[in-house]
């Protein structure tokens, strides 16, 4: 695959290239590692059978040789190869892979660049020589310098996936999720389409959407179709134990300690109640993680299964078929859904 890459990529954008010089080498390199003959490819010697020539008169990494002698001359001094996520191959393809490149490409006109989690790309030989093997040191055999990339900047990422132009307090609690569930950039632009897309009208095409269901209808979509949705990509049994009302940690865990918490979560406090101390004696301090606890509790929680049952919580009234209605959010079957 290797081979046929540096070929295609030669064949189909160079139309200075001249294919003659190198067709013998390309067609040699082919046969041999594809197991037949298919010289045709770059119309070369038909009249030969060259799989049994070449195995009987040159070893392979001669015909590599042979191969870059004949093709870099043409495109410059160097060859450069960007090898991208070997960490999440399969064990036995990576070690294979880093094997052969090593065996056939030793050349110093050729760079390999391979973009990796060295972590995870350790873990991966450990899995295909066992968990005892020195799988640092065996790296070492392949990679001659290491350069660690410097953190994303998220604030420019956030504002290049448009994670900025949507309802303050829902974009919030989605980075909120991003770093709780410790999304990579992908898993990130990934996780912030899906919820925009779940919910994109009441938080995005019209931030002052009413809901005509429940005046905590809207709290609620805010609040938990985002972190449902992260909990779906990064955990499946906490999302399962979530949805099913046993376990609030991630809520808590995600809200309890941040910014917007004691702001947005106000209004689930009663008049004489309060989330900070205070020297006034007439108000009550509460836990923010109690108010929290007691909403999941009435949405989720196992013993509420009377859906026409409703619950008041500071300015907020939460029902109990809320639930049905946020999972058809999260699910991305709702009227509030739009993938505009």
């Amino acid at each position: 695959s290797l081979i046929y890459e540096i070929v295609k990529y030669n064949v189909e954008y160079s139309d200075r290239l001249k294919m003659d010089d190198c067709s013998k080498a390309i067609a040699l390199l082919f046969d041999f590692f594809k197991g037949k003959n298919v010289s045709d490819i770059v119309d070369y010697n038909r009249e030969r059978d060259v799989l049994n020539e070449i195995k009987s008169q040159k070893k392979i990494q001669t015909v590599v040789e042979e191969f870059l002698d004949s093709l870099l001359p043409e495109r410059g001094n160097r060859l450069i190869i960007f090898v991208d996520e070997l960490d999440r191959c399969k064990p036995e393809y990576a070690v294979r892979f880093l094997e052969r490149i090593k065996h056939y490409f030793s050349n110093a006109r050729i760079t390999f660049v391979f973009s990796v989690n060295i972590e995870e790309l350790q873990h991966t030989v450990k899995c295909y020589y066992g968990d005892g093997f020195d799988a640092f040191r065996y790296l070492d055999r392949f990679f001659d310098f290491r350069m660690s990339l410097p953190p994303a900047n998220m604030t420019k990422y956030y504002n290049m996936i448009g994670l900025e132009n949507g309802s303050w307090v829902y974009e919030n609690i989605c980075k909120a999720v991003i770093k709780y569930c410790d999304f990579g950039l992908r898993e990130t632009e990934k996780y912030y389409r899906m919820a925009k897309i779940a919910a994109y009208k009441p938080t995005h095409k019209e931030v002052s959407f009413e809901l005509p269901d429940e005046k905590g209808l809207k709290f609620s979509i805010c609040i938990f179709v985002p972190i449902i949705i992260g909990l779906q990509m990064s955990d499946i049994e906490k999302y399962n134990d979530f949805v099913n009302g046993k376990n609030s940690a991630p809520l808590i865990d995600i809200l309890g300690d941040n910014d917007i918490a004691i702001g947005y979560l106000s209004s689930l406090l009663d008049d004489l109640e309060t989330y900070n101390l205070t020297d006034n004696n007439q108000m009550k301090k509460v836990k923010l993680s109690d108010k929290l606890n007691l909403v999941y509790d009435v949405v989720f929680g196992e013993s509420n299964n009377n859906e026409m049952k409703s619950t008041d919580i500071g300015q907020y009234e939460f029902s109990h078929q809320m639930k049905r209605t946020i999972l058809n959010v999260v699910n991305m079957q709702s009227d509030y859904t739009s993938y505009e």
